[in-house]
């Protein structure tokens, strides 16, 4: 009876589950797609990145770290602890039409979990007001 209760929460489309396969963003063309028509949130380890998508579509989370800022071993970790991160706070996230893209940036290599999660705090904030009203002052510049 307890794994019907899970699995009916699990299956619930008004939730966003970064760790599940089909809510993540695997493809290079979905990627471009991305980083050529969303509005983006900087801070100093991590880049948060945001794209409306059709309103009927799951959002989906990419995670991106540059090759050069680490081994395979620190990225893979590194992606490992973000995507932890989003599942504690995928209340915050949309659960349908949005793509987004978490970018760590290289000062993100080696720190610890709460501190990544101090970092993007005020990123999903100001997606937050972003979205609420997308033309009001305050709003990033679109990537060209």
């Amino acid at each position: 009876m307890a794994a019907d209760s899970l699995a009916k929460k699990d299956n619930d489309p008004n939730r966003f589950h970064p760790e599940r396969k089909a809510f993540r963003l695997r493809f290079n063309r979905d990627f471009q797609n991305v980083y050529k028509r969303a509005r983006y949130f900087t801070g100093p380890d991590l880049v948060l990145y945001a794209m409306a998508t059709d309103c009927e579509q799951r959002s989906r989370l990419g995670l991106a770290i540059s090759k050069k800022a680490a081994t395979a071993v620190e990225r893979n970790r590194l992606k490992r602890i973000l995507r932890e991160i989003c599942r504690l706070h995928a209340s915050e996230f949309p659960a349908m039409g949005f793509d987004f893209i978490l970018l760590a940036r290289e000062g993100a290599i080696g720190k610890r979990m709460d501190d990544l999660e101090h970092s993007l705090r005020p990123l999903l904030t100001r997606f937050d007001s972003w979205r609420r009203n997308p033309t009001g002052l305050g709003t990033p510049p679109q990537r060209r």
